[in-house]
Formats: structure tokens, C-alpha cells, sequence
């Protein structure tokens, strides 16, 4: 099937965990990985494991109505 496990896996410690925590509600998927150096795939799935919500970004755009 060409599936297989990549050799470069790391498994998350505390550290990152609680780093992930924290700058979770303020950035996107995107921004996270590269401050974490882990891939957007990896991020995604550590935040559901750990029960954390991505960062609302309602406000980037203009409210209906309001120009």
C-alpha cells in the first residue's frame, strides 16, 4: 500500500505539551508547527489527544453589515 512509518518520529514530552498549551489559543495550525519545528499533521492530532481548540480567528474577518 506504500504506507509506512516515517524513521525521524519523536514522540512529544511535558515540555512541549504545555508549550503547545500556550500558544495554542493565539495561533493557527500553520504558525504552531513552525514554532514547535513539527509538521501541521502532528500538531493537529497532538491538540485533539491533549483536548486543546484552535485558535479563533473570527476576528480577521469584517462582521456582516459593518463596512
Amino acid at each position: 500500500m506504500g504506507i509506512a512509518k516515517r524513521s525521524d518520529r519523536r514522540p512529544w514530552n511535558p515540555d512541549e505539551d504545555t508549550k503547545l498549551a500556550e500558544l495554542a489559543p493565539h495561533f493557527g495550525l500553520t504558525q504552531l508547527a513552525k514554532r514547535m519545528k513539527r509538521s501541521v499533521n502532528s500538531v493537529n492530532v497532538r491538540m485533539k489527544r491533549l483536548g486543546l481548540k484552535k485558535a479563533d480567528r473570527a476576528d480577521r474577518y469584517t462582521p456582516t453589515g459593518t463596512l
